[in-house]
């Protein structure tokens, strides 16, 4: 096999990962979008969505939990695993992503307050995909309370 169609037939593990802080409402509204994000690029990548709870307290456990529930998208389509990391600070929450996507091909980072645009996922992995740029960014629409 050549290497432009070994790189073709290549199929990335994607973790998107989501961050938040005391915001359940946030992510249960953005978890299905993700799912769906994820599904539409599901012969491309294999995505996972990794929640990083960054409240002391855990408060987005239950509604991680529901959502996976209750996701549209057959659970082995795709993943929703959820992390807590009890020390404050974007940083911290960030830096447990990194250290959770180890194994991972591509991380890419959203957080709980916006929300993809149509296409979002798959036009960052098709840019990535045919570049191999070491990072890529797209639009997002953040929601502020």
């Amino acid at each position: 096999m050549s290497s432009d169609a070994a790189a073709a037939a290549w199929s990335p593990a994607v973790v998107i990962a989501v961050l938040t802080y005391r915001r359940p409402r946030d992510i249960a509204a953005v978890l299905p979008m993700l799912v769906d994000q994820a599904a539409s690029v599901g012969g491309t990548a294999r995505v996972r969505i990794l929640v990083v709870d960054n409240d002391p307290e855990a408060g987005a456990r239950a509604a991680v939990a529901a959502a996976a529930e209750g996701a549209a998208v057959p659970v082995a389509a795709v993943r929703i695993s959820y992390v807590h990391e009890p020390e404050p600070g974007i940083s911290a929450a960030r830096n447990r992503a990194l250290d959770e996507s180890r194994a991972d091909d591509l991380l890419v980072f959203i957080d709980d307050d916006e929300r993809p645009t149509d296409g979002w996922l798959a036009a960052l992995l098709g840019l990535q995909l045919s570049t191999g740029c070491a990072a890529v960014a797209g639009p997002v629409e953040s929601r502020f309370e």
